[in-house]
């Protein structure tokens, strides 16, 4: 794997988890 596809793996991942938080809080707001 070249450095620059790892370096976009993290960044897609990276963005990946900040969605999965957004989402959770989004959810959570709504619960309440």
């Amino acid at each position: 794997m070249s450095a620059s596809g790892r370096k976009r793996t993290l960044q897609y991942d990276q963005e990946r988890r900040l969605v999965c938080r957004t989402t959770d809080v989004l959810a959570q707001s709504r619960i309440r």
